[in-house]
């Protein structure tokens, strides 16, 4: 979908995407029960329409309505066919592809130079095929997953878990450690917050003991509730709510100030067959349409010994750790679109909703994802 729109539009997928019922799981048949040790293959169509309500002409490159997300390259995702289209005609494209997101963009010389003119509508989408190895995805968790199946405690994890040497060693980069706008880690209350988690805290030699009372503590104080344009860390704190990208940031912030490497992971996850959503925001500007799953963000940290785990605050199946052994990552088929290492997204997104109001632009958007049979 248009790159903007994008930001805006995923964000609307993820704070309107049910979540899991959490339950706690120690035994290897529960566990059994959930992972899916096999290959996914999905379709997803991404795009819609816009049209200009306003009085004046608006420049198509001034919308994004030929540039799209595109999956990430990852070893266990890979992008299996794609095509594009501007008003149902297939048109060719180019993939520009970047350290943090690529970018589809559909090549129409003579739409670019062209404005949307009042009361004129304009659709443009992509279509594209990706096969998730969900064994591989799986494996950098396996360790902590058998270890907890097999009954061991939350302690005896804690103990067997990395030390503080143990990140810097693995991690030396400091896009994960770094203070950014969105990741204010010298705000006053995230400091009182650090200070209170310090407090809970019985080995601090362990950094995994931080991240569980961290969770712990989100999940305890933060209720979960959208807004539109999104929440800073800050805000979540002091209005004790947050959607699934509200509460991530936080964790962020959280991890990071205790340098603990950290960032946030943006995707589109599969539910069901079944699954339709829809939904107007934005004053009636943006109406979207959601078939067969939805947007999530998770936190993506690097735990010792076992490297890069994800953390599900909304959409894990269980509680406690199993806010990362049952990470919709893990047991739920998702397209990487997006890592973020300390973009502003939501600063951005209020500024571009104010825009779509300015210049009276309505944006009729559609994510349709399913599984289909190679």
């Amino acid at each position: 979908m248009p790159r903007r729109i994008a930001v805006v539009l995923l964000f609307l997928l993820i704070i309107n995407m049910p979540t899991y019922t959490a339950y706690p799981i120690h035994s290897s048949d529960d566990y059994s029960r959930i992972y899916r040790y096999e290959t996914f293959y999905l379709h997803v169509k991404t795009g819609g329409w816009i049209e200009n309500l306003g009085g004046k002409p608006v420049p198509v490159n001034q919308t994004d309505l030929l540039i799209f997300d595109y999956p990430l390259n990852m070893s266990d995702q890979k992008v299996l066919g794609v095509k594009a289209y501007v008003d149902n005609t297939t048109k060719p494209y180019r993939i520009e592809y970047g350290n943090t997101s690529n970018t589809l963009v559909i090549i129409d010389k003579e739409l670019e130079n062209e404005s949307i003119k009042p009361g004129e509508r304009i659709g443009a989408w992509v279509e594209y095929n990706v096969s998730i190895d969900m064994a591989k995805r799986l494996e950098p968790v396996t360790p902590l997953i058998k270890s907890y199946s097999e009954g061991k405690s939350i302690g005896e994890i804690i103990d067997q878990s990395g030390n503080w040497s143990s990140i810097r060693e693995g991690v030396r980069d400091e896009k994960y450690y770094k203070n950014t706008r969105l990741w204010n880690q010298s705000h006053p209350l995230i400091k009182l917050l650090i200070k209170y988690i310090n407090n809970t805290v019985v080995r601090r030699d362990k950094p995994l003991e931080y991240v569980l009372s961290i969770i712990n503590w989100i999940d305890m104080n933060i209720v979960y509730s959208t807004r539109i344009p999104p929440r800073q860390p800050w805000e979540v704190i002091v209005e004790g709510v947050g959607d699934c990208d509200d509460k991530s940031n936080l964790l962020v912030t959280l991890l990071r100030t205790l340098h603990i490497p950290s960032f946030l992971e943006i995707g589109i996850l599969y539910l069901s067959s079944s699954f339709k959503y829809e939904n107007t925001e934005v004053n009636g500007y943006i109406h979207y349409k959601f078939i067969g799953g939805g947007g999530h963000g998770w936190v993506v940290a690097y735990i010792p010994p076992w490297g890069w785990l994800r953390i599900d605050l909304t959409a894990s199946i269980s509680p406690g750790i199993g806010r990362i052994t049952t990470a919709s990552f893990y047991v739920k088929p998702i397209i990487v679109t997006e890592h973020v290492y300390g973009r502003d997204y939501a600063s951005a997104t209020a500024q571009f909703t104010q825009k779509i109001e300015e210049k009276k632009l309505k944006y009729d958007l559609l994510i349709e994802i399913k599984e289909y049979n190679p």
